[in-house]
C-alpha cells in the first residue's frame, strides 16, 4: 500500500473516532439525534524535490559505452539525451555557472575556471536565489572550492565542500536529504579529476564513470519519492584537457527522471497498454538525441521547484521558429487563446482527455488551479 493512502485510511479513521466520541455526550435523558456527516480533508499531496546532479567530465559517448546501470534506471524512466552541448569555455566554473543561471558565460561574465576569492560571487541570480526566496530550503554538496563561486550570500540554506571524491560527497548529500530539501545539487568530481590525470576515455576513466554510477544510485535511493532527479555533466574532453570548441569538450549528457504521483503514471500506463501513446512520468522533456540542444537547467530546475508543472506534448519547429511562435502568442488576444482550450479534465479522468469530441480544439489535464 503507498505511504499517503495509509495516511489518507489513517486520517479518515482518526475522524471517525472523533465523530464517535462527539455523538458519546448527552446521558440517557439526550435526544437520539441522526449523526451530522464529518467532512475529511484529503491528505495533501507531497511537496515536490528537484536533485540537480552533475558529473564532472562526462562524456556523453563515454557514458554510452560504460556499464552504468543507475544512469540507465533513470534514462529508462525518464527522458533523455547524448547530444546536449555545453557553453564555451567549455570548463567547469563557467559551464556550471551557465547550467544554475541559466545564462551564457557572456552574460553572467564568470570565464575564469578556478576559485578566485577577490572576485567575489556570481552577480545574477541563481536557481539557488529564485528557489531560496520563494522560500525553498536550497542545498549544494559539491567537490570543488571553485563552486563558492556561486554560494551567493542568502541563497543556499546548506552549502558544503567536500573533499574525498564522489563517494564521500553522496555520503553528505545523503545526509541532507534526512535533513530537508527542496532544491539539492550535487557535483560529483572524479570522472573530471581521471581524465586530467589518466586522460579521457582510458579504462581509468571508463572506470572512474562506473564508480560515479554507483554513487548517483546511493544517491537516488535516499531521495524522497516525489523528486524530480536530472543528471547532466557540464563539459567531456579529450587526452588529459578540455575547454575547446570540439565535439568531445562540448558534447555532454542530460538525463531526466520525475517521480511525482506514480499511482496516476501507473494507471495511465495500464491503459494505454498496447497503443502508440508511451506514458513518462516527467515534468520536463529534453530532445530525443537526433539535434543539439542548449538546455538551460536552470529554468528547468526552478520551474519544477516553484510550479511543479507538467507540460507533455511535441513540436516539429526548429529553435528560431519556436521562438517566433512565441512572440506571435505574446502578441495575440489573450481572451481569444484561452478559448483555444475548450476542455479541462482533472487528473483522475485524464483519459476521457485522449477521447476526441466534435468541438474539441484544445484539451488539458488540469492538475490545480492557476
Amino acid at each position: 500500500m503507498m505511504p499517503f493512502v495509509k495516511r489518507a485510511m489513517a486520517a479518515t479513521a482518526l475522524a471517525v473516532a472523533l465523530a464517535l466520541l462527539a455523538s458519546c455526550g448527552g446521558g440517557a435523558s439526550s435526544p437520539t439525534a441522526s449523526p451530522t456527516p464529518v467532512a475529511v480533508a484529503p491528505t495533501p499531496p507531497p511537496i515536490p524535490k528537484v536533485a540537480l546532479i552533475s558529473i564532472d567530465g562526462l562524456r556523453a559517448d563515454a557514458l554510452a559505452k560504460a556499464q552504468a546501470p543507475e544512469i540507465r534506471k533513470l534514462m529508462a524512466r525518464g527522458v533523455y539525451t547524448l547530444r546536449a552541448r555545453t557553453v564555451l569555455p567549455a570548463m567547469t566554473l563557467p559551464a556550471h555557472t551557465s547550467m544554475l543561471t541559466g545564462l551564457e558565460p557572456s552574460v553572467h561574465k564568470v570565464v575564469w575556471d578556478d576559485y578566485v576569492a577577490d572576485k567575489g560571487t556570481v552577480s545574477v541570480p541563481t536557481v539557488f536565489a529564485i528557489a531560496h526566496a520563494a522560500g525553498k530550503r536550497t542545498v549544494a554538496v559539491v567537490g570543488k572550492e571553485k563552486f563558492k563561486t556561486l554560494a551567493s550570500p542568502g541563497t543556499i540554506d546548506s552549502f558544503l565542500v567536500v573533499s574525498g571524491g564522489d563517494a564521500e560527497v553522496v555520503n553528505q548529500a545523503i545526509v541532507e536529504t534526512g535533513v530537508g530539501f527542496d532544491l539539492l545539487f550535487v557535483h560529483l568530481p572524479d570522472v573530471d579529476l581521471t581524465g586530467h590525470a589518466q586522460a579521457w576515455m582510458s579504462p581509468a576513466y571508463m572506470a572512474a564513470i562506473e564508480a560515479a554510477d554507483a554513487a548517483v544510485g546511493r544517491l537516488v535511493a535516499a531521495l524522497p519519492p516525489q523528486t524530480t532527479v536530472i543528471l547532466t555533466a557540464d563539459h567531456g574532453g579529450k587526452d588529459k584537457t578540455h575547454g575547446a570548441d570540439i565535439p568531445e569538450d562540448r558534447t555532454i549528457p542530460s538525463v531526466a527522471a520525475v517521480c511525482v504521483y506514480p499511482s496516476h503514471v501507473a494507471t495511465a500506463r495500464a491503459r494505454l497498454a498496447g497503443t502508440a501513446v508511451k506514458v513518462a512520468s516527467v515534468a520536463t522533456a529534453f530532445p530525443s538525441g537526433q539535434a543539439a540542444l542548449a538546455v538551460k537547467l536552470a529554468d528547468v530546475a526552478a520551474a519544477a521547484v516553484l510550479k511543479n508543472t507538467v507540460v507533455v506534448g511535441s513540436v516539429n519547429a526548429n529553435k528560431r521558429h519556436w521562438y517566433r511562435a512565441g512572440e506571435v502568442l505574446a502578441r495575440a488576444d489573450h481572451a481569444w487563446l484561452a478559448r483555444l482550450i475548450t476542455r479541462r479534465e482533472p487528473p483522475e479522468s485524464f483519459m476521457r482527455a485522449l477521447q476526441r469530441q466534435p468541438d474539441d480544439i484544445k484539451v488539458v489535464v488540469q492538475f490545480a488551479d492557476v
